[in-house]
């Protein structure tokens, strides 16, 4: 699902590949109870779209697929600031994949 949402957004990076990853500045938010329990899985992945300054944009859910965000979850998620990516010593907006488990 990653490689789909860089299909609608090809100016985006996907973080891991860059020279320099997008880090959250602050503790990532914990799951909130509802993501896990409207997935049926323990495990759920949110892609966030990060801009150049690495300010967080949207968020979707990429697994499992069916799933949506809530707006509630979305604004936790979107509360967090990331340092930018970069690429040849260039800022860059990015796409960041979270992932929520349940242990």
């Amino acid at each position: 699902m990653l490689a789909e949402i860089q299909k609608l957004l090809p100016d985006h990076v996907i973080g891991k590949t860059a020279d320099v990853e997008p880090k959250p500045v602050e503790k990532l938010p914990q799951s909130p109870r509802g993501i896990w329990m409207r997935s049926g899985s323990s495990l759920t992945c949110v892609v966030v779209v990060l801009d150049e300054t690495g300010k967080p944009q949207d968020a979707m859910v990429s697994y499992p697929s069916r799933m949506g965000l809530t707006e509630q979850e979305k604004q936790v998620i979107l509360s967090v600031q990331w340092t930018p990516a970069q690429v040849g010593g260039q800022a860059r907006p990015s796409l960041v994949s979270m992932d929520f488990e349940i242990r």
